[in-house]
C-alpha cells in the first residue's frame, strides 16, 4: 500500500508540474497528458482501501413520514403560496406535538438501540 501511495504522490506532483508549464507547453500538450495522468491516478486510488467515516460524522436519526389525507386534491385547489403555507402549518403543528421544534429537530440525541424510536419515544413522553 505504501508503494501505491508513493505512486499516487508522484502522479500528483507530475500533474502540478504540467499545470505550471501550461503557458509554455500549451493546452494541446498539457490537456492530453493530464487526462492520462488522471486516469492513472484514478486506477491507483481504486487500489487503496476506503477510508472509514470518523464516528463523529455518524448520527442516529429518526425519520417521520406523514401523509396529509386529501393533500393532492387540496394542492390542486390552492395556489402555490397557500399550499406552502398549509404544509408549513402542518409541520409546525407536528413539531409542537413531537417536541416543540420544527420537524428537522426531531432527531434523537442519544442512540435508542435500533435508531428508530427516539422521536416516537419523545412524542409519547411529551404528549
Amino acid at each position: 500500500m505504501a508503494d501505491v501511495q508513493a505512486q499516487r504522490e508522484q502522479l500528483r506532483q507530475a500533474m502540478a508540474v504540467l499545470e505550471a508549464q501550461r503557458a509554455t507547453l500549451g493546452d494541446g500538450v498539457v490537456d492530453p497528458a493530464l487526462t492520462g495522468l488522471r486516469q492513472q491516478l484514478t486506477a491507483l486510488e481504486a487500489q487503496l482501501p476506503a477510508e472509514p467515516i470518523p464516528p463523529e460524522q455518524r448520527r442516529v436519526i429518526t425519520i417521520l413520514f406523514t401523509d396529509i389525507v386529501g393533500s393532492t386534491a387540496l394542492a390542486e385547489k390552492l395556489d402555490p403560496e397557500e399550499w406552502r403555507h398549509t404544509v408549513a402549518e402542518v409541520h409546525a403543528t407536528a413539531g409542537r406535538i413531537l417536541g416543540g421544534g420544527p420537524p428537522s429537530h426531531l432527531t434523537s440525541r442519544r442512540p435508542s438501540g435500533d435508531g428508530s424510536t427516539g422521536g416516537c419515544a419523545k412524542s409519547r413522553s411529551s404528549g
